[in-house]
């Protein structure tokens, strides 16, 4: 590596990595970029946790003798398949 942070052998890599740190318009499309990724993780990961939190209250009203078909209109994220596949899991681990 020479005094500019370039390395002789991945030059146009050193180059480009260079140019991420230094330069101001580089490194805003860079934190934009980071941005948007964390922003698409967190949406992901939330969606996931709402899943999981309407399968708990789809069991938790399955135990309560509601219906399939009632629960899937109270929690639009499950459809009537997926409850009846969760009723069915939870009869084969009881």
């Amino acid at each position: 590596e020479n005094s500019n942070g370039i390395n002789p052998k991945f030059e146009k890599l050193s180059y480009r990595v260079e140019q991420f740190k230094n330069d101001e318009t580089e490194v805003t499309t860079m934190a934009s970029v980071f941005d948007e990724y964390a922003q698409e993780v967190a949406e992901k990961v939330s969606q996931e946790r709402m899943a999981e939190q309407a399968k708990e209250a789809a069991l938790k009203l399955l135990k309560e003798g509601i219906s399939a078909e009632v629960i899937a209109k109270a929690l639009p994220l499950l459809s009537v398949n997926e409850i009846i596949q969760l009723q069915q899991n939870e009869l084969i681990n009881a």
